[in-house]
């Protein structure tokens, strides 16, 4: 909430300072920058707008902030397009993100570009000195060139951990749990249907433009067996969660992380007596925001939260506990829903809290797993992506180049069982 944020900097002059310098905020229709005023907060989602880029270039302004720079990442976006060319009108520039890269490295070239054209004038360069899978497929930073990248880079990209920057937080933990869940005969006949589909497609060892062509075929494939898992969860998580809110204290919250919108409604269908608040990808900004306060109060105990809707821009470090109850493709979208209860936390007088009880305060995330399922295909393809999104921000980072066609092998050779004859 930049609007929150601005009052917070300012403090008693934000109520005493002249209109001017209070910010704007646009959100949606027309973008009227009125003249007089200093700040003006803009949604990404209006930059594809040919009036508001005209706006903003004839305002004059000397600095531009870009939060969460990864939504760019697609140059090809109409906002993205957009953002370049506003940017050279404006001298400063500032880009914020608390995860640096999402896929590969290759996604922060417009930023790169925008930033420092003169280092990084086309994408393909940047790709150039990229490992290749042998799909063909863009991974990080080649080891040979790290050193350079780095080099290069060091003087405009600010890599600040949590740690770094001196700031106290309470305790987080992060618990990775492994279930064994109970199939009925049906549904194992259908999960391993699937498993049979992927391992004819992976017993074909063929490369080049074949391998290709099999990593999208694998997908879908893959994607379904997630949606399986994701509903096969859903009473476990049930049980967990009402074990938490019948023996714990009312003032404790816990929220729930889905990927699924079949799994939010069975969730709260199958928890409706708490009375949980449900914020899935259908909701604006302006709803989000709206559900987000309402689950600051005491009587709202219970959180369905899409991992993707609420992995950025949203503040809930009122709520200690959570549950991931889906895995996502990409680690760092988990580790940004994980972040959002893992924040700054201030005392009643606005002032940065900097002693915790770690019985109290402390924040815990768990992951929850279905044992000889999909699940722990994410686990492996979730270490190894971490580690080509490493290749960007940490210089010693290592990373195993081939993963995909044998992660899905290890997959197929976990078939289901049914626990029930």
């Amino acid at each position: 909430d930049w609007q929150a944020e601005f009052k917070h900097w300012l403090g008693d002059k934000f109520e005493r300072s002249d209109i001017g310098s209070r910010p704007i905020i646009h959100r949606s229709g027309q973008c009227m920058l009125i003249p007089g005023f200093k700040y003006h907060i803009i949604s990404m989602s209006l930059l594809g707008k040919k009036d508001v880029i005209e706006s903003i270039k004839e305002y004059g302004f000397n600095l531009m902030i870009v939060d969460e720079y990864p939504s760019f990442k697609n140059d090809k976006a109409d906002r993205t397009e957009a953002l370049q060319k506003l940017s050279t009108s404006i001298p400063y520039k500032l880009f914020l993100s608390g995860t640096h890269i999402m896929n590969n490295v290759v996604e922060v070239w417009t930023t790169l570009n925008i930033i420092k054209p003169d280092h990084w004038p086309s994408k393909e360069r940047l790709i150039a000195k990229c490992d290749r899978a042998a799909n063909n497929r863009i991974l990080g930073i080649n080891k040979y060139y790290r050193p350079q990248f780095f080099e290069r880079t060091q003087d405009y990209i600010i890599r600040r951990t949590k740690k770094d920057s001196g700031i106290k937080l309470p305790k987080f933990r992060e618990n990775s749990k492994m279930l064994g869940l109970e199939y009925t005969p049906e549904f194992v006949k259908k999960y391993n249907k699937i498993l049979d589909e992927i391992e004819a497609l992976v017993s074909d060892k063929r490369d080049g433009a074949y391998a290709a062509r099999q990593v999208g075929a694998l997908l879908p494939l893959l994607s379904k067996l997630r949606s399986a898992i994701g509903v096969a969860k859903v009473p476990t998580v049930v049980g967990l969660v009402q074990e938490f809110l019948d023996n714990t204290d009312q003032e404790d919250k816990i929220a729930i992380g889905v990927h699924h919108h079949l799994v939010l409604e069975s969730l709260q269908n199958a928890l409706s007596e708490y009375n949980p608040i449900c914020i899935s990808g259908l909701d604006n900004a302006t709803s989000k925001i709206k559900k987000v306060q309402e689950f600051k109060t005491p009587e709202r105990r219970l959180a369905i939260l899409s991992i993707l809707a609420m992995g950025q821009g949203h503040n809930l470090q009122f709520c200690k506990n959570a549950i991931i109850a889906e895995r996502e493709w990409t680690p760092t979208k988990e580790q940004q829903f994980a972040e959002r209860f893992h924040r700054i936390v201030r005392n009643e007088d606005g002032t940065v809290k900097v002693e915790f009880d770690d019985a109290k305060d402390s924040v815990v995330v768990d992951t929850l797993n279905a044992k000889d399922s999909i699940d722990e295909f994410f686990d492996e393809l979730n270490r190894l992506k971490k580690g080509i999104i490493g290749s960007g921000v940490d210089q010693e980072f290592h990373y195993d180049v081939s993963f995909l066609r044998d992660l899905a092998e290890n997959c197929t050779r976990a078939r289901l069982k049914s626990e029930l004859n």
